[in-house]
């Protein structure tokens, strides 16, 4: 069980980069800007029993008009697997759902 710390070291280690770095970066006006992030899609209601665990991703960027303004992109996938019964009832060996946008 050795695992467990090093996980742990490792999310602090990463929290408290993070935290160090937004003050440094909040002293600055830039003209551009962009993020990126991903993480873990849970399906609930009613698509929990058609759909397994999935993931995401996120894409951000475009111009800093002002502090107050942004004119920007973002680019959206998500992605679940489909469960064994809902597989079974159209009788096929694999399939997922996914949903993109762009805005």
């Amino acid at each position: 069980m050795r695992r467990k710390p090093i996980v742990h070291s490792l999310c602090v280690a990463c929290t408290v980069a993070a935290l160090a770095i937004i003050p440094a970066s909040a002293q600055e006006f830039h003209h551009y800007n962009f993020s990126a992030g991903g993480g873990v899609s849970v399906p609930t209601s009613h698509a929990s029993s058609s759909f397994n665990t999935g993931w995401n991703l996120d894409f951000r960027g475009g111009l800093t008009v002002s502090s107050n303004f942004l004119a920007d992109l973002d680019f959206s996938y998500n992605q679940w697997g489909l469960t064994n019964s809902t597989l079974a009832s159209f009788g096929q060996p694999n399939g997922h759902a996914d949903v993109w946008s762009l805005t």
